[in-house]
């Protein structure tokens, strides 16, 4: 009976599948593969300005393959060359169609056309399907909640099965603090606590280049810094972009997304107690006496907050000053990156600019006089 030419091209596929699996048992299948990656991008820091001001109004674009177009411009940060994105992006795509992913910083603008900063590319398809598991890295520890908690599809276990299945190895035999794989055992290290299957399946993992014959590296938890070019000036470094990708099959367990938004700035209150001073330089000289005082004051400040100061204590003939004098100061204050956080209007009223500065509490002391400037004395900072 004769075959349709398209049965016989169908079977001589199949037959050819089969054959090269047997041949190559590590070889993975040509056929189109869908996916979900998820590209998290945390910041970037020395961007090239892209206004006449010196600073940009970056945003983040991505573009997988021919097709996908992601557009992140609603959400630019505004006037600054170090922005702080705190973006996680997930979309379903396919292989071979969309193998190289590009991430662009762009500079937004009102009037006219949005300008790019930099770019990186990324070949995801090779990532996906490298040996080293490179689609998503291995944590140091195995956390089931938190912040740090186990972000990928399968669990170490399961993981480290498959492995012990690619390379033909009998399977993993699990013990208190130990896990035998053939004649190779790995004796994990926790003092005075029992491991459960999980984390010594991960210990195993991070440390599977010391399996015989074998092993190899495999790729550990990360954040990438990757350089950002500009075609027009291939040449010249357009700023740093931190980030990092995870990749999953779409017939898996998908997990959460990892949280990365930015911290949130809160209003504290900075409650500063003047007791009393010694020791405080007399600079006055009385006209008639000739005797030497201080009329003492204390001056105190945040950065980017108004100064306050005590009340006057006059008259000092032994460099001592009594007070008991309270300054407040209201700051808005990032307690993740320790630093203040302003964000005021700019002159057009159009975006908000961001002033960041270190925590640290200035104290002055000074001398009035009525006909003269005050007299600075010293200071003391505190961070």
């Amino acid at each position: 009976m004769p075959v349709d030419n398209d049965e016989q091209g169908t079977s001589q596929e199949q037959l050819f599948s089969n054959t090269a699996s047997q041949i190559w048992p590590g070889l993975k299948s040509n056929a189109k593969c869908n996916i979900i990656v998820r590209i998290y991008i945390l910041r970037a820091y020395n961007l090239h300005p892209g206004d006449i001001s010196g600073l940009s109004d970056p945003y983040v674009e991505i573009v997988l393959g021919k097709s996908i177009r992601i557009s992140d411009s609603k959400k630019y940060v505004p006037k600054t060359l170090n922005p702080v994105f705190g973006r996680c992006f997930e979309r379903v795509i396919s292989f071979p169609e969309c193998s190289m992913m590009k991430i662009r910083i762009m500079d937004y603008d009102r009037i006219g056309k949005n300008e790019l900063i930099g770019e990186t590319t990324i070949d995801i398809e090779s990532r996906y399907f490298s040996k080293h598991r490179a689609h998503c890295g291995l944590p140091k520890q195995y956390n089931k909640d938190g912040y740090n908690r186990w972000r990928d599809s399968e669990k170490p276990s399961k993981i480290l099965h498959e492995l012990c299945s690619l390379y033909s190895l009998k399977h993993p035999i699990y013990t208190t603090n130990s896990v035998t794989i053939g004649l190779k055992t790995f004796h994990v290290h926790n003092e005075n606590t029992e491991s459960d299957r999980q984390s010594l399946a991960l210990y195993v993992l991070n440390h599977w280049q010391e399996m015989p014959v074998v092993g190899y590296h495999l790729v550990p938890e990360y954040v990438e810094t990757r350089t950002l070019y500009n075609p027009d000036m291939p040449n010249l470094h357009q700023g740093t972009l931190e980030m990092w990708v995870d990749m999953f099959s779409k017939d898996s367990n998908i997990p959460e997304m990892v949280d990365i938004k930015p911290p949130i700035v809160e209003l504290y209150e900075l409650r500063v107690i003047i007791w009393s001073v010694t020791d405080v330089k007399l600079v006055d000289n009385n006209f008639f006496t000739k005797e030497k005082h201080s009329d003492i004051y204390i001056k105190g400040w945040l950065p980017g907050v108004e100064k306050r100061s005590t009340d006057v204590h006059y008259r000092s003939l032994n460099g001592e000053g009594l007070f008991n004098w309270r300054l407040k100061f209201s700051f808005p204050y990032n307690k993740t990156e320790n630093i203040i956080v302003y964000r005021k209007k700019n002159f057009f009223g159009l975006d908000y600019e961001e002033q960041q500065f270190p925590p640290k509490l200035n104290l002055e002391i000074w001398d009035n006089d009525q006909l003269s400037p005050d007299l600075y004395i010293g200071k003391l900072n505190i961070l």
